[in-house]
């Protein structure tokens, strides 16, 4: 059947080879997701991450910007800081070259044992680094694309959200490590036509057949309707009767869940063709934090379940990808474009019709 001009195969499930072409045409060149400004208030203070292969670190100067370099000392390709934290300049723990916070070399012990230092071709790599209303995006690619045009239509989205994000402060974090391909556990979050079988319990504060699945680019809106009578069991979402939970996902390894008490992020982290680490914050404004404080317990019982309830069809789904009768076959409607949606974007960018 018919149903994609592009359907990724079983095989691209768990395949290295394509999983390296992924981290090449897709992880090291997009922006994604780093830290919450929050995170970086302090001149001198730092955060580092990795994407695809491309490690980077991003400092906040004494300024007030943010920059953003690769983690790689241009010496001997040594990392050079670890973690997050608070530095005076950057050092590299190997042979303790420096480098001030605009990236130039500062100083190289025993510099006269080098013959003919090219001083300018020394200096670290520049990445990308830009901030929508408190998140902090990176890129590897130095001077990428504008954030804003990355993004083009889906911040409109997100503003409708009654909370300022730059007001978010972590509340929580969990993490997850599972034995799943980075794009079995997106198509799961883009479609809603598994919640009522899946989730009745956990989403239980939604009405699912008014979730919407709205294309944006790249990414994809799910605009997620209260139900509007209470939910009949606990919800980690805050029921709100007339309103809408703006979730969604940002291509390639973000996905966004603000509601009322508190907003989440799902942070997707690809380590092999099949295993990812999924680190999930959440975050209140000081006003939610006052007025729906968080019981610790309550909440991890909250994601744990719901996530787990995920968890059990995408391991299953991880193994049968290999079957040869894996395929898609019939999609309902909105309730799956998501799935649709994200298999014409991943290749795009994977330069190729396959299936």
């Amino acid at each position: 059947m018919e149903l994609f001009r592009c359907q990724i195969s079983g095989s691209h499930y768990s395949d290295p080879c394509t999983f390296d072409k992924e981290i090449k045409n897709i992880f090291n060149k997009t922006w994604q997701y780093v830290c919450h400004e929050s995170q970086l208030l302090a001149p001198g203070s730092y955060v580092t991450a990795t994407l695809g292969t491309e490690p980077i670190l991003i400092l906040r100067a004494s300024d007030g910007s943010l920059r953003s370099f690769h983690n790689v000392c241009p010496h001997r390709g040594a990392r050079m800081l670890s973690g997050s934290g608070t530095c005076k300049g950057i050092v590299c723990p190997y042979h303790s070259w420096s480098f001030t916070e605009s990236g130039a070399v500062n100083h190289i012990p025993k510099k006269q044992w080098f013959e003919h230092l090219d001083i300018e071709g020394l200096h670290l790599k520049s990445a990308s680094v830009e901030v929508w209303r408190g998140l902090v995006f990176a890129s590897g690619v130095e001077n990428a694309e504008p954030l804003n045009h990355w993004l083009e239509g889906y911040t409109e989205y997100l503003e409708g959200y009654e909370f300022a994000y730059e007001e978010m402060r972590q509340v929580a974090h969990f993490t997850f490590d599972e034995n799943v391909n980075w794009k079995i556990l997106v198509e799961n979050y883009v479609e809603d036509y598994h919640f009522a079988y899946v989730h009745p319990k956990t989403l239980g504060a939604f009405d699912f057949s008014g979730v919407r699945t709205i294309p944006c680019g790249p990414h994809i809106q799910i605009p997620m309707p209260y139900r509007d009578t209470p939910p009949t069991e606990h919800s980690k979402y805050l029921w709100e009767p007339g309103g809408v939970s703006r979730q969604g996902y940002i291509f390639p390894l973000l996905t966004v869940q603000p509601a009322r008490n508190h907003m989440s992020l799902f942070i997707f982290k690809p380590i092999s063709a099949t295993r990812t680490i999924i680190e999930i914050p959440v975050f209140q404004t000081a006003f939610q934090q006052k007025n729906f404080p968080v019981d610790a317990e309550v909440l991890k019982r909250d994601i744990f379940n719901d996530m787990e309830e995920d968890f059990v069809v995408c391991r299953d789904l991880q193994v049968n990808t290999k079957s040869s009768q894996f395929s898609i076959n019939a999609v309902a409607g909105e309730h799956e474009l998501g799935v649709k949606h994200f298999q014409k974007t991943w290749c795009s960018f994977m330069d190729e019709n396959i299936k």
